[in-house]
């Protein structure tokens, strides 16, 4: 079959993502088709990867999502906690999240 979704995180230094907390805090970046969404890829794509970062030693994750997408009450649910909110590039709000693993 094809790929409908990836998930990954990644560490900024001199860059920094939409999500950046810190150095030492992987941004997570997770995305699914819209024709796929609503259908359990997005939490399996987020446990494995929640369960990675802990394997590998992490202990936070961090992200940035549109307040008005699905996606940010699947954070919420898998406990990510408002860091702080900003206005995108298309008006709306976006806002930063981190959960402790």
């Amino acid at each position: 079959g094809n790929p409908v979704g990836a998930a990954y995180g990644r560490l900024w230094h001199q860059e920094k993502g939409y999500g950046f907390v810190d150095e030492e805090t992987p941004e997570l970046v997770l995305a699914v088709l819209p024709s796929y969404q609503s259908k359990g890829i997005g939490t399996k794509l987020l446990t494995k990867v929640i369960s990675s970062a802990r394997d590998h030693g992490y202990s936070k994750l961090s992200l940035s999502v549109r307040s008005e997408l699905p996606a940010y009450h699947l954070y919420k649910r898998f406990g990510f906690a408002t860091v702080s909110a900003y206005e995108n590039r298309t008006g709306g709000t976006s806002i930063i999240m981190l959960k402790h693993l």
